[in-house]
């Protein structure tokens, strides 16, 4: 009786010592998982640096300036490139968020196969901070990081503002109000630079006509160079603004007493067959319904879908 009395106790006690073991086990494990928790969500705070002098502060109705960088859907992450862009930032890193579920599939799939979306969202940042390309890297956790491959190098940069400073310094003055400034900054960039038909006809050139070097420095270009150019200009007028595209063109929207109205240099300086240098007003500071007679009234056919655009991306231009 004794000896099971003696058994029993010690029964017992390895039993009691095993439930704290375990126990303690378990305890051990939450700790450690609400102290990883912890570790994870410091981790995925995002670092918001200031932006560079070039980052537009407005907003537009197809992208914003994101406040939070928080990845929720498509249209975050739509916002958040432009952000990154806009701000002029050559790389950054973001989160999925956790009931995301489709989340890195989707950033796979609108970064890696839609460049018509990447191209839209560049026609709205500053043509300082517009970019060629953007490299992607993400992993299991959701963790993504957005590198920037810009179009212009520091250097191009500052060269092409002096060049622009110096035309606007010399061609307006202050008693000028704001519509006839931009219309003779408008003029003097047509008066002083020609169309590059060969770069539009065969991609070739002896000129850097696409980029704004080429407009500014040997005076040729293509509409790429056109609106970049105006855009910058615009800016530095203070006048909030951005560019329109299509498959085949690319001109100014411009806002003036709050109203969106088109500006298209590239149309308002055209190429003649005898070389003659023209100066128009026709797609100046136009709105769209007069921008839809032009083009309804136009009697070349290859011409009807050069102004023609996505009324989902640049809505302003329907008020």
């Amino acid at each position: 009786m004794i000896k099971i009395k003696k058994f029993l106790c010690l029964f017992c006690t390895l039993l009691v010592i095993l439930l704290l073991t375990v126990n303690c086990t378990n305890i051990k494990e939450r700790i450690k998982e609400e102290f990883d928790n912890v570790i994870k969500e410091e981790e995925r705070e995002v670092t918001i640096l200031p932006g560079n002098e070039y980052t537009k502060k407005y907003g537009f109705n197809y992208v914003k300036n994101s406040e939070d960088y928080k990845l929720t859907n498509k249209e975050d992450l739509k916002n958040i490139i432009y952000s990154i862009a806009n701000q002029g930032w050559d790389e950054f890193t973001f989160y999925c968020d956790k009931e995301y579920s489709e989340c890195l599939n989707d950033v796979k799939s609108e970064l890696s196969t839609d460049n018509h979306m990447l191209e839209n969202i560049g026609d709205f940042v500053h043509p300082y901070n517009s970019f060629e390309s953007i490299g992607l890297y993400y992993d299991t956790t959701g963790k993504i990081t957005i590198t920037m491959k810009y179009k212009y190098t520091k250097t191009e940069i500052e060269e092409i503002d002096n060049l622009i400073n110096n035309i606007i310094t010399t061609n307006i003055t202050d008693n000028m109000n704001i519509d006839e400034k931009i219309r003779v900054l408008h003029d003097y960039i047509i008066n002083n630079t020609k169309y590059d038909k060969n770069m539009e006809e065969s991609n070739t050139s002896i000129y850097d006509s696409k980029k704004m070097t080429g407009l500014l420095k040997e005076h040729y270009a293509i509409c790429s160079a056109y609106s970049d150019v105006f855009a910058v200009i615009l800016s530095k007028l203070g006048v909030e603004n951005y560019k329109v595209s299509n498959d085949t063109h690319v001109w100014n929207a411009v806002k003036m007493f709050d109203k969106w109205y088109h500006i298209d240099l590239t149309w308002d300086d055209p190429v003649t067959n005898t070389g003659e240098d023209i100066l128009l007003h026709d797609y100046y500071m136009i709105d769209n319904n007069k921008l839809n007679e032009l083009i309804n009234n136009d009697t070349n056919i290859d011409n009807k879908d050069k102004h023609t655009f996505d009324t989902t991306i640049y809505s302003e231009l329907l008020q």
